[in-house]
């Protein structure tokens, strides 16, 4: 039996995500047992029981809102009503609600299932139809069609912009209406006033404001990361932001520990392995680095790959006036290590390295990475902002930067006596295995395309080093160095904005070789888990 798409997206908008609230069978099932899984499902946990009755409150009135954003990224990344119908049953493999659609994430989209046409570049947010020359030519007599709040339509005409809050006007106005109510029992004033600009800016697509406002939080236990945030679904001009949501809940307990980092950000700055003049900007010194639990992801946040970390708001003006918030996803984070990480170090890591994984790394290098993001260059020497000077190869180097300056972070810290040389040395093995977890994602995800640049960089330059049975050793000796010259590339690359420089330094390292393409096959063939997705039957939230 053929199913149309518009007999079954109302099932979706109404159930959230496939993830969101189900239980083994019904859209859980798998009717394709010949085809691999390669997402460990694991419920997600967290404890809320510290929470007061009025907290419950709010936190119910948050994931309604999120819901929304779900709702929102299903029609940007997937479910074109003009695309031919599907077969019923690959709609209730759990795949399709894992991946959002019938494409593989991990495998440069390609499709899930036979007679399936390939994802277009512009997911929903351009024409099918549409030539890049004709958008190019468009552009320059309308700016608003390149805003990352439009979606880009056709009309008798020409190329004309839809503002998002018209375009996506019933979810949009559910979700702010959600957020005032919460607005009016939170305790805590600036949250208070963070879900009111919030709500308003899901109205009107100005979201500076509320993004100011959020930098500022710090001591509200409960939090939400909604609205059109990402660029990482537009192929065409990477700058149209998919929706998404995550209901957070903070850790007090471990951001003692994060906090003496973020005074470190001045000097980390000035000490970039880079020319001075790709270093001129100051980072934010208002920046929040924190841990917590995520309580429901939704939309672009609950797709694969899972973020571990956040680093926000993307507003360069934000960044350089009032920093960023840097959020360690700690279950999400353990959840990844113990089903991912683990396993993987087993197979890929020599045995006398492999002691070295732990946890601990895997999250300090996270913390380094997303407070990379705030350092560097966010103007080229031009003057334009990276993102758009790269296009829709910005977020893979601005990945890439935030690995490398990462890594290099480690190197100082290491340098001053503020880690020792043990913590040095399980955190660059630890980071290999990061390496292969993130090449899993394939090229056309930012994460998964920095990650192979960084393979391919540090084998040539003899960092990493592959032993006849296809384990690998970090040489550590030479591993400073190496991070510390590939971090000053692409700072530089991000500075120039060069497409030419651009283009050839993914020419160099952003293919796979034969022998990581026989690694990735043997992950596959051992089973290794790619990703894990949640079940989100939000026991946590019963009784609230």
């Amino acid at each position: 039996m053929k199913r149309a798409w518009r007999r079954w997206i109302p099932v979706v908008l109404i159930t959230g995500s496939l993830l969101s609230g189900c239980t083994p069978g019904g859209y859980w099932r798998d009717r394709t047992p010949d085809a691999p899984q390669t997402v460990a499902v694991v419920p997600l946990k967290a404890d809320v029981s510290h929470l007061n009755a009025k907290q419950k409150r709010v936190l119910r009135l948050l994931v309604e809102a999120a819901r929304q954003m779900d709702a929102v990224y299903w029609r940007q990344t997937c479910c074109d009503p003009s695309q031919p119908p599907m077969d019923e049953s690959v709609i209730a493999d759990r795949r399709f609600g894992i991946h959002y659609g019938p494409w593989n994430r991990f495998h440069n989209h390609a499709p899930l299932y036979s007679g399936v046409a390939p994802k277009p570049k512009g997911a929903g947010f351009y024409p099918a139809d549409m030539e890049p020359q004709e958008l190019e030519a468009a552009v320059k007599l309308n700016p608003e069609l390149g805003s990352p709040y439009t979606l880009v339509k056709r009309n008798a005409i020409g190329l004309k912009a839809e503002p998002y809050h018209l375009a996506y006007r019933l979810h949009h106005e559910r979700a702010a209406a959600y957020l005032e109510q919460a607005a009016d029992l939170v305790e805590e004033a600036p949250f208070r006033a963070y879900l009111r600009l919030r709500a308003k800016a899901l109205r009107n697509d100005r979201y500076q404001a509320s993004d100011f406002a959020w930098v500022g939080l710090r001591n509200n236990p409960l939090d939400i990361i909604i609205g059109p945030i990402e660029s990482y679904e537009d192929a065409v001009l990477g700058v149209k932001t998919a929706h998404e949501a995550l209901v957070l809940l903070r850790d007090p307990r471990w951001e003692r520990e994060l906090g003496r980092y973020v005074e470190m950000l001045p000097r980390f700055q000035r000490e970039l392995p880079v020319a001075a003049r790709y270093k001129r900007e100051k980072p934010g010194l208002d920046t929040d680095l924190a841990a917590y639990d995520v309580l429901f992801h939704a939309g672009q946040a609950n797709s694969v790959p899972k973020a571990i970390a956040i680093n926000l708001p993307n507003d360069e003006q934000v960044q350089l006036q009032k920093g960023t918030r840097s959020l360690q996803l700690k279950n999400v984070m353990r959840a990844k290590f113990d089903t991912i990480v683990v396993p993987m170090a087993a197979q890929m890591v020599q045995e006398d390295q492999r002691s070295e994984v732990n946890f601990e790394s895997f999250f300090s290098n996270t913390m380094l990475h997303e407070l990379a993001h705030g350092l560097g260059i966010k103007h080229t020497l031009d003057g334009r902002t990276v993102r758009k000077a790269l296009g829709a190869k910005a977020m893979a180097f601005e990945e890439a930067k935030a690995d490398l300056v990462g890594l290099h972070l480690v190197n100082r810290l290491r340098d001053r006596g503020v880690w020792s040389a043990a913590q040095w040395r399980k955190s660059h093995i630890t980071s290999l295995v990061s390496i292969f977890r993130s090449i899993r994602f394939g090229t056309t995800s930012a994460h998964g395309l920095a990650n192979l640049m960084r393979f391919n960089y540090l084998s040539d330059k003899g960092v990493l080093q592959r032993d006849g049975d296809g384990r690998y050793r970090v040489q550590l000796e030479q591993v400073a160095k190496a991070v510390d010259e590939m971090a000053g590339e692409i700072l530089t690359l991000q500075g120039d904005g060069n497409h030419g420089a651009i283009t050839g330094f993914l020419g160099r390292y952003g293919q796979v070789g034969s022998s990581l393409a026989e690694d990735l096959e043997a992950m596959r063939r051992a089973g290794l888990m790619e990703d894990v997705a949640f079940v989100q039957k939000m026991e946590l939230l019963k009784g609230l």
